[in-house]
């Protein structure tokens, strides 16, 4: 069920649990910037770090 997939992903990035968010990241995963900027699966290894690094309290939460 796609749900249960998007649930897993918020949870694992609530979580900052960088083992579980990769591996959900398709082959093809690119994550485009605000800017244009284009990084794929390999590069996010490291940007979810310092993503988290830089707001480590980020969350996403989901009413609906």
């Amino acid at each position: 069920m796609k749900q249960d997939i998007v649930m897993k992903f918020v949870e694992a990035i609530n979580a900052q649990n960088l083992p579980i968010i990769i591996d959900m990241m398709s082959e093809n995963f690119y994550f485009i910037d605000t800017y244009g900027n284009k990084e794929n699966r390999e590069q996010m290894k490291i940007g979810w770090q310092e993503y988290f690094n830089w707001f480590p309290d980020y969350l996403i939460e989901v009413y609906d």
